[in-house]
């Protein structure tokens, strides 16, 4: 039952084209069990024709079938293109709400989840949970229809032989079920291994210098070796298993056609059954056999998927990050104003009824001890966290009544880990304004004291800045990601140690240019250095 409603969740993922994609496999399995119907009616037909030499009657049966037969191909052809296109679509679909669902996650989930975690998520399961889609879904369906198809025709020329075959491929198929949990399990082993591995490439790739220069870097290795010997362990446990039932499988295939030529033999010499119908039912059986056969190979292939498509579906279900918050506390006039705040980590409270009053215009540094809450601070203010208790409001905004997308619209903001893209210059900082003019980059690029090492770059605004800004200097990459603020705008701007790689001169005259071209923006400065609190108006401590 819980992988019946995992499978209906996943589906229902589709939307509302999901009767077009049902009606599209239904029709493409429909059209081609019927056209090898029609082939072995045609056969049997035939044959009986041939024993009355009635040759009028052959080229009658033979027009008649081919019509029907090129009609079904017609409608067979039709149906595959519609469901290659609604399968693509829906993969595609999945893809977004997956992506969608990434950045609308609240900031605990990504401190709490490792990077390769969530990037295995996003690439490895969402795609083997989507060959639902594409392929496990119809390949699961396909032989169930197909053999109903032919166990009703087959049926109506020798129930009894049919009986007979039906039940052999019935025990077959029971066979092949009892291996799915077994296959599950390892699909599930594999999909956890591979989470760890790309954990584990993630650190060495991240932490590549440390593991080059200290002895404890060797562990590093020998955690991903471990890892992926464990990785390659379980996918070798789910080769067995699938190599066990394509082995049942191919034995059967060789057993069920003896026993059907044994039992034909007998029927015919006793004139239970005429002769052409038993050619018109091998002539279906070698693909009603194939089709059982495939049954119980894709029960246990669908089990493997849908295991896929419940991390997925688990993902989709996290909590979203919350817009609104509740309302606790009132709101001054203040451009910044928090009142009573109440906030901390796994209940250790690091803000303990916390108040700030920042008005418009003014420059105010945030001091503090390591740890005490400097940044835990700047990410309530950008509501990456809702406070316990208490009310914060920018710029006339709050989280209650506004929400925190058009809060955040207030305020442009740097942290001390800076990131920047792997795009030119002027694209990273137009990300703080896409409707950006070069003039505004320019302009903004000044200010940030970036203007001028840029215009050295051989390509100047064009220079591509490498993953993470890696051709870089982190005090280049800082001043970018100011220029990136500034050019937003906004009434409020928050610098979180955003100059700590800059040497005393430059953070000084950087300061100096953004406090004096904009005098009516509010801005709160977090720093350790006594000459940056001293270009401040005034200093707050936490």
């Amino acid at each position: 039952m819980k992988q019946i409603r995992i499978f209906n969740k996943f589906m229902v993922l589709m939307g509302k084209r999901i009767w077009i994609y049902i009606v599209s496999i239904i029709g493409m399995i429909v059209f081609d069990a019927g056209f090898s119907v029609i082939t072995s009616n045609l056969i049997n037909r035939l044959t009986q024709r041939i024993q009355m030499k009635d040759i009028i009657g052959i080229w009658d049966d033979i027009i008649f079938n081919v019509v029907i037969g090129i009609i079904v191909l017609i409608g067979w052809r039709y149906s595959t293109i519609r469901y290659n296109i609604e399968a693509k679509r829906a993969t595609a679909c999945v893809q977004r709400r997956v992506y969608s669902k990434a950045l609308k996650l609240p900031l605990k989930y990504y401190n709490e989840h490792h990077t390769g975690e969530f990037i295995s998520k996003l690439v490895f399961d969402t795609n083997k949970s989507t060959d639902i889609y594409r392929a496990t879904l119809r390949r699961l369906i396909s032989p169930i229809v197909t053999v109903i198809i032919y166990m009703v025709y087959m049926m109506f020329m020798c129930w009894q032989l049919t009986i007979i075959l039906v039940s052999f491929n019935v025990v077959l198929l029971f066979y092949n079920t009892l291996l799915s949990k077994k296959i599950k399990m390892t699909s599930i082993n594999i999909s956890n291994g591979n989470k760890r591995i790309t954990e584990q490439i993630i650190n060495i790739i991240n932490g590549v210098s440390v593991l080059k220069m200290y002895k404890g870097g060797q562990r590093k290795i020998s955690d991903f070796m471990k890892d992926n010997k464990k990785f390659t362990k379980d996918q070798l446990d789910n080769n067995k298993v699938h190599s066990i039932v394509k082995g049942i499988n191919g034995l059967s295939e060789l057993v069920t056609s003896l026993i059907f030529l044994g039992v034909g033999v007998v029927f015919v010499s006793q004139s239970w059954v005429q002769i052409g119908q038993i050619i018109a039912i091998y002539t279906l059986y070698g693909s009603f056999a194939w089709n059982f056969k495939q049954i119980g190979k894709y029960i246990p292939e669908f089990i493997d998927k849908l295991a896929y498509a419940q991390n997925i579906i688990n993902f989709l279900e996290i909590d979203t990050e919350k817009i609104y918050f509740k309302e606790i506390g009132g709101i001054d006039d203040a451009h910044i104003s928090v009142n009573n705040v109440i906030f901390g980590y796994n209940k250790i409270i690091i803000l303990d009824r916390f108040c700030l009053s920042v008005q418009k215009g003014e420059k105010v540094a945030i001091v503090a001890e390591s740890g005490k809450g400097k940044s835990t601070l700047m990410k309530l203010l950008l509501g990456l966290y809702e406070p316990y208790e208490g009310n914060i409001s920018i710029a006339g905004k709050n989280f209650c009544d506004n929400g925190v997308y058009e809060v955040r619209k207030q305020i442009a903001y740097v942290s001390q880990d800076t990131y920047l893209f792997n795009v030119s210059i002027k694209e990273n900082i137009a990300y703080g304004k896409p409707s950006a003019s070069d003039k505004e980059i320019i302009e903004a690029a000044k200010y940030a004291c970036a203007h001028d090492f840029i215009m050295k770059l051989e390509k100047g605004y064009d220079t591509i800045v490498g993953e993470a800004g890696n051709i870089l200097s982190g005090g280049e990459c800082q001043r970018i990601a100011i220029a990136r603020a500034l050019v937003r705008k906004t009434p409020v701007m928050i610098f979180d140690e955003a100059t700590s790689a800059l040497d005393n001169n430059t953070e000084q005259k950087l300061y100096k240019k953004i406090f004096s071209y904009y005098n009516d923006v509010t801005m709160l400065i977090v720093t350790h250095r006594s000459s940056t609190m001293m270009l401040c108006e005034r200093k707050i401590y936490i």
